[in-house]
């Protein structure tokens, strides 16, 4: 029988209840309870109990989220299925896909392995947890379909707590998007509106990463406008399994923030590190996390996060000018070496199949070429942040639901400097034309060693002298 079901014996009596309950004021289409057990390899016991207002018909269980895969078959024990009035009326081993009715079940209990899944990615993405703690996502700990809304209760080990939790059951309003830290090793510290919930051991002190978490916060309001979800939670800590030096992998859903990363070798290359994660996914708080879009158009907000990153870097004085022009060469590099081409809308359907570079690389290069355009059009009055901003305030939570390459599409094409961009790269797979319109901005490619370099003009004229200064070239020396 599963754990969950049978009483707790002695040697789990270390473990404390930490479940108190509450009133809502309005029903949850389900109840779940996460009991985790830290003994030997940690795994989480998970009932969920259906409530009557719940409209799930069938249910199933995710077994592969983009490239991790073996969520269900690999982790998840038998699967017990008990009436409304709590006699066991089934038990079952699902396969992917398996779809299995609701009917007359009134909860569901079943046993998770937390074992961290192989693969850097999987760290940030999905749920693992080790002796001293780890990450829970509800999404693939849940059935897939059994409901939008939780409530939720935490059962952990003596010396563990969820992070930014004071209280229990806690109301989760889009399972989907809710993500929690627990463990026994985290310490919480907070600066303006951003909560650290931080881990293990790094070259730099907690308090000075929560307040550049909040100094880059303050940075992305002042550019697209006040948070939608004002509580950040910002979860950094080392990689669960052996990584080397110099990798990390981030998740931002609604106001939470993951960052999964192994340190640098030397202090000053830890902070700036730091800083790039989190500029990166800070970000996502506004896009796609603050607007009210649909489907794939992972193009625009992958892509034009990291081009967004690389100017705020430069604003900052994080990055030089000379570091923001070795990124967009790189990524020219690799858009300029790939043989099967495509739009950027059919590379961000097709991410996770292979075209997760392409995603990243194009897009920067589409986020730098719409800056130099919208630049010069509007004689250094506009830029691509006014772009993004007309996103975010277009799309906003509160309008209705849109298809986002649409919407994103009419929006390019509502700026005639950006139609045939549109129309090239985004809906077409046209191989990127840089010469001509980096030269407007005062930029050459130089060729000479068979890798691209993107570097300054020695003698630009005034119009390029306008543009390069809004693109950050003197911002080092201020």
């Amino acid at each position: 029988m599963s754990k969950i079901l049978a009483p707790i014996p002695t040697v789990l009596a270390a473990f404390v209840l930490i479940l108190q309950f509450f009133t809502f004021t309005e029903a949850q289409d389900v109840d779940v309870r996460i009991r985790i057990n830290a003994e030997k390899a940690v795994t989480a016991d998970v009932t969920v109990s259906v409530n009557v207002t719940n409209k799930a018909e069938r249910i199933w269980f995710m077994d592969q989220y983009a490239e991790v895969s073996g969520l269900l078959t690999e982790r998840l024990s038998h699967i017990y299925f008990y009436d409304k009035p709590g006699f066991l009326i089934a038990r079952k081993s699902l396969q992917p896909n398996e779809m299995v009715s609701l009917n007359n079940v009134g909860k569901l209990a079943y046993t998770v392995d937390l074992t961290p899944r192989p693969g850097m990615f999987a760290a940030a993405h999905t749920s693992w947890a080790k002796a001293d703690g780890g990450l829970l996502v509800l999404d693939d700990l849940l059935p897939q379909s059994v409901g939008k809304t939780a409530k939720v209760s935490f059962e952990l080990p003596v010396g563990w707590k969820v992070a930014g939790l004071a209280a229990q059951p806690v109301a989760v309003p889009n399972v989907e998007k809710a993500v929690f830290y627990v463990g026994s090793n985290m310490r919480e510290v907070s600066s303006g509106s951003v909560k650290l919930a931080i881990s293990g051991e790094w070259q730099f002190t907690d308090g000075e990463a929560a307040s550049m978490a909040d100094s880059i916060v303050k940075e992305y309001e002042k550019a697209f406008g006040k948070l939608a979800e004002p509580n950040v939670i910002v979860r950094l800590s080392k990689f669960p399994n052996t990584v080397g030096l110099g990798n990390w992998e981030g998740d931002t859903r609604t106001s939470t923030v993951t960052i999964v990363s192994s340190d640098m070798p030397f202090k000053n290359q830890s902070v700036q590190r730091l800083h790039e994660q989190l500029r990166h996914e800070l970000f996502h708080l506004w896009i796609p996390n603050g607007v009210n879009l649909s489907g794939n158009y992972d193009w625009f907000y992958e892509g034009f996060a990291l081009y967004q990153s690389l100017k705020v870097g430069v604003g900052v004085n994080r990055l030089s000018f000379a570091d923001f022009l070795d990124t967009l060469s790189r990524a020219y590099g690799i858009d300029d070496s790939q043989t099967n081409r495509t739009s950027l809308i059919d590379a961000s359907a097709n991410r996770w199949s292979g075209s997760n570079t392409t995603v990243y690389a194009r897009g920067m290069l589409l986020g730098f070429l719409c800056d130099i355009a919208v630049l010069e059009a509007s004689g250094g009055k506009r830029s691509v942040t006014d772009l993004i901003k007309a996103v975010v305030t277009k799309h906003s939570l509160t309008t209705p639901r849109t298809d986002g390459n649409t919407a994103l599409i009419a929006i390019f094409r509502s700026h005639p400097e950006l139609a045939a961009m549109t129309e090239r790269y985004v809906s077409g797979s046209e191989v990127f034309s840089m010469d001509a319109p980096l030269l407007q901005a005062g930029i050459q490619i130089d060729r000479s060693t068979g890798v691209p370099k993107f570097t300054a003009v020695s003698k630009p004229s005034g119009k390029q002298k306008k543009i390069l200064e809004k693109l950050g070239i003197d911002n080092w020396r201020k």
